[in-house]
């Protein structure tokens, strides 16, 4: 055909070997080990392509040739009996956004680097019918931009730093079929700040009072002394914060003090006790303070004047206003293996023990609706297991947690109810979504968590 009423035709395969067919003309041109033959030849107009090799199937693909144009089609050779292998990118979930660390001793204190948190990509279950060995490409299908690990693993990840909606697609193939399959993730960065104890440098004989971003960022360092400082409690408007130092060294004379956010202007209120919380209208504070040898839970004015006691009998250990203020949150000691929790009025009225059962509730917080949120455990240093109940003890179950998480100890909730932050067994803080859905290992130790939303 002459030259100027022809066009061009590429033909792509998958295997060498296979015979091209075209309109059902066996055309005696053979796939070369180049995977690629091209006839400059071909009638305009609209034709049927496919392959034929002895113990293959092959797609067939329909091309428009036009004069001096150029079309090009892929086929795809199959041995017969070959299935199609599948494609598992893993369940849509959620991933936080944030830092974590890593530490280094110099021989006089750690060093602590900040990383990227990285968010995995898990494509492991996909799997081949015939037992044929995979290949693996991953690809950002939409959303803010993200570079992969390794886009060639069956499981790999990427490390995002903006929050939106990435959705990312696999490919899987046997070397003849592919099949692919996406997975969406939702990337967030928690806004707010964190205030929790800590003896992070290991140079220190005692605690300190550190602060950081709720993301992990900006990790500081409050006090600075050769004695305890810890039980920190962010003031209502994140600008103060309450906590307990022992400036005597021994271990036993607590005092209450006040600092700014930053650390500085501190100010001893010269009042014995333990910090416990700071009021939500910003203007008292909560403590515990030994009567008769056992800790019982007082309030002062902000500034550490006019004390009064509300409860009496059992030891008591943690406690939190309510939401409204209105009412203090408590657990305490009963027996040596029964802590158990309970709730009393502001004004030390209308006392309810919530617990029964000679268990042990070391740890209890608020959920951001004013639920309770406590742990159970068989005894002391036994394994806790965090669950929920209403205010009146009833309607309890057991929180949803990350898979391994096996004992929470400290924790606090957002005040949107989106994220938990808590001590794990492994005496480091992490954060997890409230449904247990994602979780991020600071990769620091610290305990007597309080969360403030920010600025």
């Amino acid at each position: 055909m002459s030259p100027s009423t022809a066009g061009t035709l590429v033909v792509r395969a998958n295997v060498s070997g296979g015979q091209v067919v075209i309109d059902n003309e066996e055309t005696n041109v053979v796939i070369p080990a180049g995977l690629t033959y091209t006839f400059t030849d071909i009638s305009p107009g609209q034709h049927s392509i496919s392959l034929v090799k002895s113990g293959f199937t092959s797609t067939t693909e329909t091309a428009t040739v036009q004069t001096n144009g150029s079309v090009e089609v892929t086929l795809i050779m199959n041995p017969i009996g070959n299935a199609a292998p599948v494609a598992v990118a893993g369940a849509d979930k959620n991933c936080i956004i944030g830092a974590y660390y890593t530490a280094y001793f110099n021989g006089v204190y750690n060093e602590y680097t900040a990383h990227d948190r990285e968010c995995i990509l898990n494509g492991s279950a996909s799997n081949d019918p015939n037992g044929d060995t995979l290949t693996y490409l991953w690809e950002l299908v939409s959303g803010p931009a993200a570079e992969i690990s390794n886009v060639g693993l069956s499981s790999t990840y990427f490390t995002p730093s903006t929050e939106g909606t990435y959705k990312f697609r696999i490919t899987v193939s046997d070397g003849y079929l592919e099949s692919e399959d996406v997975t969406t993730i939702e990337m967030i960065r928690i806004a707010g700040k964190i205030t929790f104890t800590a003896n992070l440098e290991q140079n220190h004989t005692g605690s300190e009072v550190y602060t950081m971003n709720a993301d992990g960022t900006d990790l500081r360092r409050l006090t600075d002394n050769s004695y305890r400082d810890g039980w920190p409690h962010w003031s209502p408007d994140g600008n103060q914060i309450l906590f307990t130092t022992n400036p005597s060294g021994d271990g036993e004379t607590f005092i209450i003090a006040k600092m700014d956010e930053d650390g500085t202007n501190v100010i001893s209120l010269s009042v014995e006790g333990i910090s416990r919380d700071w009021s939500p209208d910003g203007e008292y504070l909560l403590y515990a303070q030994k009567h008769g040898g056992l800790y019982q839970l007082y309030e002062m004015d902000k500034n550490g004047s006019n004390p009064r006691k509300i409860t009496t009998g059992y030891k008591k250990y943690f406690a939190y206003y309510s939401k409204d203020g209105s009412e203090i949150l408590f657990n305490m000691e009963v027996s040596y293996d029964g802590n158990e929790i309970g709730l009393i009025d502001r004004d030390g009225s209308n006392y309810q023990q919530l617990t029964n059962n000679n268990q042990t509730h070391s740890f209890i917080n608020w959920t951001y609706d004013g639920r309770i949120l406590y742990t159970t455990a068989s005894c002391v240093g036994c394994d806790g297991t965090l669950y929920v109940m209403n205010t009146n003890g009833t309607g309890s179950y057991a929180w949803p947690v990350p898979e391994g998480v096996t004992d929470i100890n400290t924790f606090v909730m957002t005040d949107d109810g989106q994220f938990v932050f808590y001590q794990n067994a492994d005496g480091k803080i992490h954060v997890m979504y409230s449904d247990g859905s994602d979780d991020l290992n600071f990769g620091i130790s610290g305990s007597n968590i309080d969360y403030h939303p920010g600025p």
